[in-house]
Parts: structure tokens; C-alpha cells; sequence
């Protein structure tokens, strides 16, 4: 299966956990599957009835109830544990550094040989972004989705983090929820600027060419957000050099010189 966040596949039809086990178990490639059982205690948090919506290459996730904002367990699989305790660490930073429209880790906790995460929110009416799906969305919804996303973006490598292979789900009205976070990395280390830019190449690949110039204009906004000479000189330096291929000439220059103002 794909490696990408299993919470994607909540928009399909989910599978009941059987309630007469007390361990859930399914056959996968990974080996068993183990659910947690009813009433599991895990970060703080009671998970009374889960749900299965989806498994992965690090693991199965499951839904405490389909609502909004309902909590979401990601259990591993026995030889990912660290993964996604990793993950979960990941998520935790961000949260901390206030990177807005990202999922968030309560925190993990043991399941016989495996771990669970405990995230949040549970994001129904989404569907993972891909181009054709940015490109049906209205202008207004593109302008919200553009906007948050160059949130995401800045402050998460102002916060030194580097989400390779970004994940999200939008929904129609262009809200995003940014997803799996197993792949990221530090912007200091020897691949981090790298992996950033190619990053934000695959983002900018995912927008339609007619909205590149507002894409340059919502990272400029956000680097005006900081503070004059504030901000690390390789984060200034990865999102001066966005490709935002389609953007005028005059947008890509306001981007840059945002980049050059924030830089310290």
C-alpha cells in the first residue's frame, strides 16, 4: 500500500473494529494488524470506538467516531514504531512553533510491540490534493487554499522543518489540513535545503500556472509577517528560489525582496 497517511482513505467507506476481539487483527504485508481494543487509553485521551479508515507502509489508522474534529489513532506497525513516534515528535514542534493547518500528535503510547499516536483533527469532507483537484476549486477557493498553504510553508522552515513529500486534504472551499509528517527533517542538515526546495517544487507543481503569482505574493506576505533581520538566512534563501515558474516577473521580485528583508 501507499506510504502516504492513512488518513487520507477516511473519505471512503470505513471498516467497523470488530468489538467482539479484544485485539483487532487483519493480514497485511506488514504482518498483523493490532487494533486497539475499546475504551483505550492513549495521551490523555479516551478512544471509545474506533474505526478503521485506512492503512499505510507505517501503519493503520483508525477514527474515534466520523465527526468533526474527532480523534484519530495511528498504530504501527512491530518494525515502525520508531517511525512514527518520530512523526508524532515532528508534529509536536510544529505545534509548538505555531505552524498553523497541520494535524497535531497528543502524544504516543504502547500497544503490545507497537505504538499509537493519538492525532487530530479528523478532517471529513476532504480529499487529498492533486492538481486537477486544485485546479476544479473556485477562485476563492484557490485563494484560501494558496494562502494557507504559504502559511504552512514559512513557518514551518522558519520553525527549521522540512516536510518532504507534503501531504494534504482540501476541501472544496479551499481549506487544508497539511498530513504525515514521517518524511521530514531538519533545515539545518546537510540535505535540509535541498529537500526544501524540492518541496516546494512538488507544492508549486500541485497549483495551477494561472495562480503562481499569488502563490509568490501570499510568501511574500508571510515573510512581511516577520520581523526585519529575523529570520535564518536559509530559510530567507529557500523561499526566495520557490519555482514558481508561472509568476510574473514583478511577484517573483516582491518575493525576493521580502526574503532579502527578513533574512538576518
Amino acid at each position: 500500500p501507499s506510504r502516504r497517511a492513512s488518513i487520507t482513505a477516511s473519505l471512503g467507506a470505513a471498516a467497523a473494529w470488530d468489538a467482539d476481539t479484544a485485539v483487532g487483527r487483519a493480514s497485511t504485508g506488514q504482518g498483523p494488524v493490532v487494533a486497539p481494543p475499546p475504551n483505550f487509553l492513549c495521551a490523555g485521551s479516551r478512544l471509545v470506538s474506533l474505526v478503521s479508515i485506512g492503512a499505510g507502509a507505517h501503519g493503520t489508522v483508525y477514527a474515534d467516531g466520523l465527526g468533526e474534529g474527532a480523534l484519530l489513532a495511528k498504530v504501527s506497525h512491530a518494525n515502525t514504531a520508531a517511525i512514527v513516534e518520530a512523526e508524532c515528535q515532528v508534529m509536536q514542534q510544529l505545534e509548538a512553533a505555531g505552524v498553523p493547518f497541520a494535524s497535531r500528535c497528543a502524544g504516543v503510547c504502547a500497544l503490545e510491540d507497537r505504538v499509537v499516536a493519538v492525532f487530530s483533527p479528523f478532517f471529513p469532507g476532504a480529499r487529498q490534493i492533486i492538481a486537477t483537484l486544485v485546479a476544479s476549486l473556485s477562485p476563492e477557493a484557490q485563494e484560501l487554499l494558496i494562502r494557507s498553504s504559504a502559511s504552512f510553508l514559512v513557518r514551518s522552515l522558519a520553525a527549521g522543518i522540512v516536510v518532504s513529500d507534503l501531504q494534504a486534504l482540501v476541501r472544496t472551499d479551499g481549506s487544508v489540513l497539511f498530513i504525515d509528517f514521517s518524511e521530514a527533517m531538519p533545515l539545518a542538515g546537510p540535505t535540509g535545503a535541498s529537500a526544501a526546495l524540492q518541496a516546494l517544487g512538488e507544492w508549486c507543481t500541485v497549483l495551477p500556472p494561472a495562480t503562481h503569482g499569488a502563490m509568490a505574493d501570499a510568501l511574500a506576505g508571510e515573510l512581511r509577517g516577520f520581523n526585519a533581520a529575523s529570520l535564518r538566512q536559509d530559510v530567507a534563501e529557500v523561499l526566495a528560489d520557490a519555482p514558481l515558474f508561472a509568476a510574473p516577473e514583478a511577484a517573483l521580485w516582491q518575493l525576493q525582496a521580502a526574503a532579502r528583508w527578513a533574512a538576518r
